[in-house]
């Protein structure tokens, strides 16, 4: 009897201080290392893919963060590590235990692959417990994350309030990459009862320095920029939200050239308008524009010629396109 009840104190003793398994998971997207980086530490795209009311990431060694969801529960914690395009490592709160997330971030022959280790779940039944509670809040969490990446991957949603079907409109950015201004024209526009969908063509890369958004335009693909508006174009068209028959694209600078471009390959654009792109398709294309075109340029242009802004629209119109300025 006495060897019985030894061995049972022995193995509670034993399985009370044996270690949770980590998780360890790895998922592969479309999108680039940095778009996958920047989704799952930046505020504004944290909110594109979950249902958070707001995010907040210092990403620095010892930096806080917490994202608040709608129903106000939190998850929060401390940034160990944050290497744009390659590591994210952080501690994560969860019923007074501190656990750990590391998530690492490699280029693959279609985009990338995220792996994540979480684990530091404590021991015994109740270090399962927590490691299961996790689990299933990271299977949830995940084909979420990899919609958003793989359809329309770093770029900005902004919706009108209510369920109605609404216009919209196609933003596609300049030089300087996906920027706050361009957020905020998107929510403008939302506030005015269109959707609006800002595109990311320049996978993750954002800059406000002159020299470095001159360095993105001698580096970007424009055909892979086009395949990006397209992919973003063919959500906006199938969002519950959006008149399909009502649909624009805009462009500012290096989005201008791109919203013409692709206005040529996008017959159901209702509207064309361009800020300042002084770069067309082959002559031979433009008549496949099948929308007005509203050129924007100021008098005297800035950084370009008059002559050039009116050669642009004498192009457009001998092409049989509509041109308004």
């Amino acid at each position: 009897m006495f060897r019985r009840l030894s061995f049972l104190l022995v193995s509670l003793l034993l399985i009370s201080t044996v270690k949770a398994e980590p998780i360890e998971l790895t998922i592969s997207v479309s999108a680039s290392p940095l778009q996958a980086w920047r989704a799952m530490c930046v505020d504004w795209q944290i909110r594109q893919w979950t249902d958070a009311e707001s995010a907040y990431f210092e990403l620095r060694s010892g930096g806080p963060w917490r994202i608040t969801h709608r129903d106000q529960t939190l998850e929060e914690g401390i940034i160990e590590t944050a290497l744009p395009a390659e590591r994210l490592v952080y501690s994560y709160l969860i019923d007074d235990t501190e656990t750990r997330v590391s998530i690492g971030f490699s280029k693959s022959e279609t985009g990338c692959d995220i792996s994540i280790t979480h684990d530091e779940f404590g021991s015994g039944r109740s270090g399962e417990k927590l490691r299961s509670k996790l689990l299933e809040a990271w299977e949830l969490k995940l084909p979420q994350l990899s919609a958003y990446l793989d359809r329309i991957p770093g770029s900005y949603l902004a919706l009108p309030y209510g369920e109605a079907t609404n216009p919209a409109v196609l933003l596609l950015h300049d030089r300087f990459g996906l920027n706050r201004a361009l957020r905020d024209l998107a929510d403008s526009l939302a506030q005015m009862g269109y959707v609006a969908l800002a595109v990311d063509m320049f996978k993750g890369d954002v800059t406000s320095d002159m020299t470095q958004a001159a360095r993105f335009l001698e580096l970007v693909n424009n055909e892979e920029s086009i395949q990006t508006a397209h992919a973003a174009f063919a959500f906006l068209r199938d969002h519950k939200q959006v008149n399909r028959k009502r649909i624009a694209v805009w462009g500012l600078g290096y989005g201008g050239s791109m919203a013409i471009n692709l206005a040529t390959q996008v017959p159901e654009f209702k509207y064309c308008v361009n800020w300042y792109g002084t770069e067309l398709p082959n002559t031979d294309q433009l008549p496949r524009i099948a929308c007005p075109v509203f050129n924007i340029f100021a008098n005297p242009a800035t950084n370009y010629t008059t002559p050039q802004a009116e050669n642009i629209n004498r192009s457009l119109t001998q092409a049989g396109v509509i041109v308004e300025t």
